[in-house]
């Protein structure tokens, strides 16, 4: 092979590839790294920017000279005044600082930056300070999501329990208003059971809203006609805004039936109205719209439109942008849980819409919340209460296990009213003693599956090994049923969510009897 000696001689004495690319190099690789450098002559006073700092700051050199004045009023609210304070105090003790800062572009866009800094000294006194200025944007927006998920799992956890705890408080409410119905003295007896009940349902509503929010269930959807649903609302509305707000419902006539949770819809609507009220405190008008539109993110398709106005102070720019984040409120402490928004969110996304905003500070702001509509081949049914269905229940023995003594006590005088034998366990190991006392004499288990020393899939367990066709329901304080596999591997094969009613439980029972 023939080599030039031209050649290896040019090659010889070219300077290396990245010498020549070397200032390239730099600037490409500050860009990457969305990383610029300053440097300040104390002296001088002359302060220079590489093109990164510039780029960040989105001026450029022809028509913006950084001075150290112009270039510290970028920052905004506590970190312009974080900043001074470290530059002095690097000059003065020849020092060095690393600071995470908020700042407001040329371009009006809002950025979290880290400026680092050093001291350079010459004969003992400081010369010069520079130092690398870093958009950090996209770093504080994933930290905010790791912060909010782990958030959101230890409210999961709480929220298990504070649901168990809550839905045994409402087993006997909803008991005892179902037995108290059956015999009312008066009108205004069946209205205090009415506002008991209404009391109680709004409260086991609240669990599913805390569960839905925390782990992110939600109930089967269906279609749910808004004008009705409004139509309920608004009186409730009206009781709970304040006088001097003046509340506008309007309906468009051609509305369609959306697709969702009825209940979380009206939680949505609750929530962003109670929001606009407490943004008028010395009142104004707040005007509740459903109308057909198109979807904002499916062009061509139509959805149903709701949007809650107000004429109140509006949304600051810098609160807007951290509204939805769990636990953030401009409420004083004690005053709001930061969780209103951040479940509104949550509760539209579930549903596959679209939520956004409109807001001029001093003129009100508009909440838009865009929902999918019912499939047109989906049938509204009209719901109605069923009967419990009556039967001959005499010689028929249940045993009732329940740690909760008020649960158990109306549960069991529920049962015997229906005619039902009841004997009664506090737990697990009392109920396989009386099981095994008189195995052909109980016919039927109504079990709640946690408790102490022996919980409800365990005692199933041990009484299926005794009779394997021997009936039990389990019953559970927790909104979901994260432990199905073990439910059903240890025999139960019907569950009663708490708090239930009179109604569900005799459906229940009867469906099983009957089966057998």
């Amino acid at each position: 092979m023939q080599t030039d000696p031209k050649k290896i001689a040019a090659l010889a004495t070219s300077p290396p590839i990245s010498l020549v690319r070397g200032p390239e190099l730099f600037e490409k690789s500050q860009a990457i790294a969305k990383i610029g450098g300053w440097e300040l002559d104390l002296e001088t006073r002359f302060l220079q920017w590489t093109s990164e700092t510039y780029r960040i700051h989105e001026v450029t050199p022809e028509t913006y000279t950084p001075t150290v004045e112009t270039a510290i009023d970028f920052y905004i609210g506590q970190s312009r005044l974080l900043i001074r304070e470290e530059l002095e105090r690097a000059i003065r003790e020849k020092g060095v600082f690393d600071l995470e800062l908020q700042l407001r572009t040329a371009g009006q866009n809002l950025l979290w930056v880290r400026a680092q800094g050093q001291t350079e000294q010459l004969h003992g006194k400081t010369r010069r300070i520079y130092g690398i200025l870093q958009d950090i944007t996209e770093k504080r927006k994933l930290e905010q999501q790791l912060l909010r998920g782990q958030r959101l799992e230890s409210i999961g956890t709480l929220a298990g329990g504070l649901a168990h705890d809550l839905n045994n408080l409402l087993v006997p409410i909803y008991l005892s208003c179902d037995l108290l119905h059956m015999h009312p003295r008066d009108d205004e007896d069946k209205s205090l059971i009415d506002g008991i009940q209404h009391c109680a349902q709004r409260g086991s509503d609240l669990v599913k809203h805390i569960m839905s929010f925390a782990r992110g269930q939600s109930g089967p959807f269906h279609p749910v006609e808004l004008p009705l649903l409004l139509k309920s609302l608004e009186p409730l509305l009206r009781q709970l805004l304040p006088t001097q707000v003046e509340l506008n419902v309007h309906l468009d006539p051609d509305l369609k039936p959306a697709w969702g949770d009825r209940t979380e819809i009206e939680q949505v609507l609750m929530n962003l109205c109670i929001n606009a009220s407490e943004a008028m405190p010395d009142g104004g008008r707040l005007n509740l719209r459903a109308s057909m539109a198109e979807h904002p993110q499916h062009s061509g398709s139509s959805c149903v439109l709701l949007e809650v106005e107000d004429t109140g102070t509006g949304i600051p720019e810098e609160v807007g942008e951290k509204m939805f984040d769990p636990f953030f409120t401009t409420k004083e402490l004690g005053g709001g849980t930061g969780l209103g928004l951040p479940t509104v969110d949550a509760i539209v996304r579930r549903h596959q819409g679209f939520l956004d905003y409109r807001s001029v500070p001093g003129c009100g702001t508009v909440f838009q919340v865009h929902l999918p509509c019912a499939p047109l081949d989906v049938q509204i049914s009209p719901s109605s209460p069923l009967e419990i269905k009556q039967r001959e229940n005499h010689g028929i023995t249940a045993l009732v296990v329940e740690d909760e003594n008020g649960i158990r006590n109306i549960l069991c005088s529920s049962l015997r009213h229906r005619g039902f034998n009841v004997v009664e366990a506090r737990n697990g190991e009392e109920a396989l003693f009386l099981y095994r006392e008189n195995p052909t004499g109980i016919h039927l288990v109504i079990t709640d599956l946690m408790m102490p020393q022996m919980d409800g899939c365990t005692l199933a367990r041990h009484l299926k090994e005794l009779s394997p066709k021997l009936p039990i329901i389990g019953t559970s304080g927790l909104a979901d049923t994260e432990n199905m596999t073990e439910i059903k591997e240890s025999g139960i094969r019907h569950l009663l969510a708490k708090p239930y009613t009179l109604q569900s439980l005799f459906n229940k029972v009867n469906e099983i009897l009957d089966g057998n």
